[in-house]
């Protein structure tokens, strides 16, 4: 059984490394919620913030697991495509990332007020 990168023909090189900026773009902004999360953890701990304020952390440690997981799966995904000479799908991960993003937004206006 041949592994899923050897499979089909070498795509275009400039084809692979706009896919590989796309898939380095959600690892960056899952490390970016990562660190929010770390943010927020210790501003609540530091400065006696409401606790009800680790919703948050939750959240935005769940959105960065999740941008760092889809953004693996779509650059695969998309890398596979390439290789066989099949279109591009697009994923819903962009609309559950403004979802999830959104989300975290009304928690804090809730819990803040």
């Amino acid at each position: 059984m041949s592994k899923w990168y050897e499979e089909g023909e070498t795509p275009d090189y400039r084809f692979s490394l706009a896919n590989e900026r796309t898939f380095l773009a959600w690892i960056r902004t899952g490390l970016g919620f990562f660190v929010s999360a770390l943010a927020v953890d210790q501003m609540i701990s530091y400065l006696k913030i409401d606790p009800k304020l680790s919703v948050l952390v939750y959240l935005f440690f769940l959105i960065s697991a999740f941008c760092i997981v889809s953004g693996y799966l779509r650059w695969r995904e998309n890398e596979i495509n390439m290789r066989h000479g099949r279109s591009l799908k697009y994923g819903m991960a962009n609309i559950l990332l403004a979802l999830f993003t959104s989300a975290s937004l009304i928690s804090l206006f809730i819990i803040k007020w």
